[in-house]
């Protein structure tokens, strides 16, 4: 089980996802995520896939998603952070990375990388041309959640006060502008709202840490 238990939190609100995508280099074989798929169950275990997060981040999840849904296997290569697996895909040094699309975002608009598909609820509205994961049939959503909270001895009064706060800065026209900028999925939840997908989270984490024996 993970050792962080969620009461020592607060959940104050929830803004956004931030949606995994697969992306390969433009000088890669594969053009389409069914292509990736295909291949891997042709030849299990010999793709390479970046992962971040010494190889329990969210990268590493959404393979294990991948796997799940769709019989391919795959291999690992670990990195600490998002920016070097990017890298390492860049430089050929591994065929495919999954990542947040703000850490290979300059890539994809230069043209070095190219993205197969999104694994979250919906395509980007500033990448329209890029399908999600569900949409090719496969029921993969694999994002980070971004929120705020606050140790669990906060005053009532305080936390709504803040809760409040936040709900101001979701609706400015600042924050819209900032989620557009780095390719956001907003969707604002109250605190009861991200206690409740904070917990739904947990038990997708651990099945996951699980299955992969970490």
């Amino acid at each position: 089980e993970l050792e962080l238990p969620l009461d020592i939190y607060t959940p104050l609100a929830m803004f956004a996802t931030d949606p995994q995508v697969i992306a390969v280099r433009v000088e890669s074989k594969f053009n389409t995520f069914n292509e990736l798929v295909e291949a891997a169950r042709r030849e299990p275990g010999t793709i390479s896939v970046a992962v971040s997060g010494g190889g329990t981040g969210t990268g590493r999840l959404a393979f294990h998603l991948v796997e799940r849904a769709t019989g391919a296997k795959f291999r690992y290569v670990a990195f600490k952070g998002g920016g070097e697996s990017v890298l390492a895909t860049l430089g050929g040094h591994v065929e495919i990375a999954s990542e947040n699309m703000s850490e290979m975002l300059a890539f994809v608009e230069s043209k070095k990388m190219r993205v197969l598909a999104v694994l979250g609820d919906r395509r980007f509205v500033q990448a329209p041309d890029i399908p999600t994961a569900k949409e090719l049939g496969f029921d993969i959503v694999a994002a980070v959640g971004r929120g705020f909270a606050r140790p669990a001895d906060v005053p009532k009064q305080a936390a709504a006060a803040m809760e409040g706060a936040l709900k101001r800065v979701y609706d400015s026209q600042a924050y819209k502008e900032y989620s557009h900028r780095n390719m956001l999925d907003n969707g604002y939840l109250d605190s009861a709202g991200f206690a409740k997908y904070l917990a739904i989270q947990r038990g997708v984490q651990e099945e996951f840490l699980r299955a992969i024996g970490a």
